[in-house]
């Protein structure tokens, strides 16, 4: 018996509902700033790769402020690595990445008041070095670089390599199956215009824990073994191979959503996320009277139109207290 399965019907009615809603195409609200695109790039190539558990489990969140504001998760990692690169782009180049060690990483993220609750700073280093390694041996100074050689291509492409099989050498980018970390660098190069891809339809949903918790709600894919949602509800850490069953489920999901949607994964992925984020929270859902938290973008607060959870009228989980909705999954990772 599956473990994780998708539930297709599910899937089809809730893509035809965001088929009838109203929303603009999603935008980044950490647009780079006064650092050349060319450079941009490789800050988010080498972003992306440490970007995981910045709430990693029993150890303090990833958090402070940066020009007295208060940030903590990727916005954090994202302001502080940014003040250190306008400070000195060769952080950004081949051979920084190349010798970078655990102290670099905590320096960069260490914060005045709190100091440093970055974890894991000596498995973050080595995943930078590796890409500065790898980089080297391939005779590549850029990102671009690997981008001309795909021809535009995220999947391999008449005896052509694309982008999947191209990073798939970094250890950042090609460990996961379900691919987080490749699919949100590949949006974010897509986004604020710098590749544009010839197959954009393969480029998936970066699945995390907001997006595991969310659709595990919906019902867009449903546990069956019950040793495993008994794992999830008790607050078991799960392995990393039931970790990549739940998630993968999910990431056919959203393909699945996609079909009926009229909008690409990736897409879509902005908007549960954020949702995720807002109104289906681990500590509070919105299922019928919703509160705006800072973390929603102006984009989508326009959909809370009715004071709740949008997804509320085709969601399993809505008319259950929020103690009998399927808790998060935990899980030890680096790969998101």
């Amino acid at each position: 018996m599956e473990q994780v399965v998708v539930d297709y019907e599910r899937c089809r009615r809730l893509g035809q509902f965001l088929d009838s809603l109203n929303f603009r195409l999603p935008e980044e609200e950490l647009e780079p700033e006064d650092i050349p695109a060319p450079d941009a790039r490789m800050f988010y190539f080498a972003l992306v790769a440490i970007c995981h558990q910045t709430s990693p489990i029993g150890k303090p969140r990833l958090e402070g402020t940066v020009d007295g504001k208060f940030y903590y998760g990727y916005e954090y990692l994202y302001e502080r690595w940014m003040v250190a690169a306008k400070a000195d782009l060769c952080i950004l180049g081949r051979e920084w990445l190349r010798t970078a060690q655990a102290g670099d990483v905590i320096t960069i993220l260490h914060d005045r008041e709190r100091g440093s609750t970055i974890s894991d700073p000596d498995g973050r280093a080595e995943l930078l070095r590796d890409i500065g390694r790898k980089m080297l041996l391939d005779g590549v100074r850029h990102v671009d670089e690997y981008y001309e050689k795909s021809g535009g291509w995220l999947r391999d492409h008449d005896g052509r390599p694309g982008l999947e099989t191209l990073f798939s050498r970094f250890e950042a980018y090609g460990k996961d199956p379900v691919k987080k970390k490749l699919t949100f660098f590949f949006i974010l190069m897509k986004r604020y215009g710098y590749w544009e891809y010839r197959d954009s339809e393969n480029l998936g949903a970066p699945v995390d824990y907001h997006e595991m918790r969310l659709h595990l709600r919906l019902g867009t894919a449903n546990v069956l073994d019950q040793q495993l949602l008994a794992k999830i509800n008790s607050g078991q850490v799960l392995t990393s191979a039931e970790d990549v069953t739940i998630r993968q489920a999910i990431y056919d999901a959203i393909f699945e959503i996609s079909r009926s949607s009229g909008r690409i994964p990736a897409d879509l992925h902005n908007l549960f996320w954020h949702m995720s984020r807002n109104c289906c929270r681990r500590d509070e859902t919105h299922c019928t009277s919703c509160s705006k938290h800072g973390s929603l973008p102006v984009r989508y607060v326009a959909l809370l139109t009715e004071q709740k959870c949008i997804f509320a009228d085709n969601c399993r989980s809505a008319s259950l207290p929020h103690a009998e909705k399927i808790k998060e999954p935990l899980v030890d990772t680096e790969l998101y």
